[in-house]
């Protein structure tokens, strides 16, 4: 996931003059949602002039605490960054990486061509690759004057994981997220081999309050992206002492702008909270 000054598309748009506070999706989802947070994280902000950056800061792991997946952050008890074994938070947000991961691989048609956007590619991914499995859509916001009276704009590197065809045949664009059960004993969960069938409902309300934070940023990057419909995944360990092999249980289909309300997603409270940082 590149960062905002190493994105050439961002590089050419701040050169034109387009936009002065540039950020990628996470990053903005993770400055919005900072009141729900519990793991510790932090964001690089530079400026060039008039032109604000905010960065993920470098580190040599698989995932930047920007991007981690966090597991049962929000829960009554959550996961320890000490523990021993496979259920600690860093090994668990590992985990819920790959399992996203592939969740999207699994859920797309991947026996026919794929839908074409204007550009094939992005200039930063590898033009070997034989595939693309991500759309991006540069996005501008007008944020108000600044304190010197100057428009504050902000440019946004946005992500969609797919399209399906709605109603008229027209094509809808989708964000594709998993929720993933490692245990079910543990950290307030509930077991979804029994519950998931009849009560779908109280199995959704208890990983969003167990994962706050995490539900939170997905929705911000679909919103933020202007994406029609989320695809849920709820993919369970076949064994909860194991994280080799996993199954995909059920999934279900939301509306962005519904799903916020339902988390009490508040998007005034969200750019209020960016504006705050950005002044």
């Amino acid at each position: 996931n590149l960062t905002t000054t190493d994105d050439t598309v961002i590089q050419e748009l701040a050169q034109a003059g387009v936009g002065n506070v540039f950020g990628t999706d996470i990053i903005i989802a993770t400055l919005m949602t900072a009141p729900r947070s519990v793991y510790s994280w932090d964001i690089v902000a530079y400026r060039f002039g008039d032109k604000l950056f905010f960065e993920k800061r470098n580190t040599r792991d698989i995932l930047n605490p920007v991007e981690t997946l966090t597991v049962s952050e929000t829960s009554a008890e959550p996961p320890s960054f000490d523990g021993n074994g496979i259920n600690n938070a860093k090994d668990l947000a590992t985990e819920a990486f790959y399992i996203n991961q592939n969740f999207r691989r699994q859920v797309v048609k991947r026996n026919e061509e794929g839908y074409k956007l204007k550009n094939a590619r992005a200039p930063f991914e590898d033009e070997e690759a034989e595939e693309c499995g991500t759309g991006y859509k540069y996005r501008k916001w007008n944020l108000g004057n600044g304190i010197d009276g100057k428009p504050v704009e902000l440019v946004c590197r946005t992500e969609f994981d797919g399209v399906i065809m709605g109603a008229g045949n027209d094509v809808q664009t989708l964000t594709i997220k998993a929720f993933n059960e490692w245990d079910s004993t543990q950290a307030g969960g509930v077991d979804w081999r029994t519950k998931l069938d009849v009560q779908k409902g109280a199995v959704m309300a208890t990983e969003i309050k167990n994962n706050s934070a995490k539900v939170a940023k997905w929705t911000l990057q679909a919103l933020l992206a202007g994406t029609d419909t989320m695809k849920i995944g709820y993919v369970s360990r076949n064994n909860p002492r194991s994280t080799q092999n996993h199954s995909i249980l059920n999934t279900q289909y939301v509306k962005p702008t519904e799903f916020a309300s339902n988390i009490a997603l508040n998007m005034d409270n969200c750019w209020g909270i960016l504006r705050c940082v950005i002044d």
